[in-house]
């Protein structure tokens, strides 16, 4: 029986918090210390590189040229037992060292505003390799999610926002906010472990029916119809700052759609199938709308790869490139998360079309 929590490492995970941060509105704990996941002091997985981890500080000290890989989690390596057998990490052991800016939860903009935020800290790149496609598609059908037309929109936004509150306020009441910053965690960290702390945080629901809230709701976007289309005009347009990078910096940037079980063109095992029926159940307490179903992908699909063609940006569409993977093997932990064999087999597939 398919059972997400009892994948090991899962905890690892599980009690890594997010962070507020100007611009890009959060990012991955910074300096976390575990068993299967380490960051660095910004937040960013540490690769494995020539018998050693480093992080972003180290990349101008270690190689002359570099690739990047963007995304969410699947990029960030989520699920992954170890920081060596990250996508990031597979692709380095290939010998091409690549660094994920990967951000759990990350919209394709924020994306794009890390890789501008800390494109100072690169070497010459080589390539800039874009995994996503899933988190805009979730965010939109997010229950609640705040999406503001063409601003955007955050995952897991009502928990996040007070994440934001409590941490931005330190700039201005350091002492008194940074108390309420840290009891926000501990509740949070609490309600991880607990039913009974689950619901206390229920007590911060009154902000619902705040009169700035109330305020608020005239500018946000409850349809999914419509959010799909400013979804992809923000899209759109980021592709479009992309292409210009990819001109103006002389890289190879390629789009890759993110892999998802409800998408993939091979052959689902039994327990594949079960870990279907159980995530899909499970989505349901978050989403008002079915994003994973066949026909909006294909639509996303379709969408993006055009957006790209025009802007002369390689696409691929990694659900179907997993057909030729050993069917028997098992390539997910759970809706869009890998397994070390499904980081090591894209790993070698983008090692394919890589600048040397």
């Amino acid at each position: 029986m398919y059972v997400r929590e009892s994948k090991t490492g899962f905890e690892d995970y599980k009690n890594m918090l997010h962070e507020f941060r100007p611009y890009i509105m959060f990012t991955n704990a910074h300096d976390y210390k575990s068993k299967s996941v380490n960051t660095d002091r910004l937040g960013f997985r540490k690769v494995f590189f020539k018998k050693k981890f480093i992080g972003i500080d180290d990349l101008k000290k270690s190689t002359k040229t570099i690739n990047i890989l963007l995304g969410g989690s699947t990029a960030f390596g989520s699920g992954s037992l170890s920081d060596k057998h990250t996508i990031s990490s597979e692709l380095t052991s290939l010998g091409k060292l690549c660094f994920s800016l990967g951000i759990r939860g990350a919209s394709s903009h924020q994306e794009l505003l890390a890789f501008l935020k800390f494109k100072n800290f690169f070497p010459k790149i080589k390539n800039i390799i874009i995994l996503s496609g899933v988190n805009d598609l979730a965010m939109t059908a997010e229950k609640n999610s705040f999406f503001y037309n063409d601003f955007g929109f955050i995952m897991g936004a009502r928990s996040h926002a007070l994440n934001f509150l409590f941490q931005s306020g330190v700039i201005y009441r350091e002492r008194w906010i940074n108390g309420f910053h840290n009891l926000f965690f501990l509740i949070h960290y609490l309600s991880n472990k607990s039913n009974f702390f689950k619901n206390f945080l229920k007590i911060f629901s009154f902000l619902k029916h705040s009169r700035l809230q109330k305020k608020a709701v005239n500018y946000i976007n409850k349809n999914f119809k419509n959010k799909i289309i400013n979804l992809r005009q923000m899209i759109e347009n980021d592709l479009h700052t992309w292409s210009m990078i990819q001109k103006q910096l002389g890289v190879k940037i390629t789009y890759i759609f993110q892999p998802n079980l409800a998408w993939v063109r091979k052959p689902l095992t039994k327990y594949d199938n079960q870990m279907l029926v159980a995530e899909k159940t499970r989505l349901k307490n978050f989403y008002s709308n079915d994003w994973t179903n066949k026909s909006i992908y294909t639509k996303q699909r379709n969408f993006i790869k055009k957006s790209c063609n025009k802007k002369g940006i390689k696409f691929i569409d990694s659900n179907e490139i997993i057909k030729s993977s050993a069917h028997k093997k098992s390539f997910f932990i759970d809706f869009a998360h890998l397994t070390s064999y499904g980081n090591k087999f894209l790993a070698r597939y983008i090692n394919k079309f890589l600048i040397k």
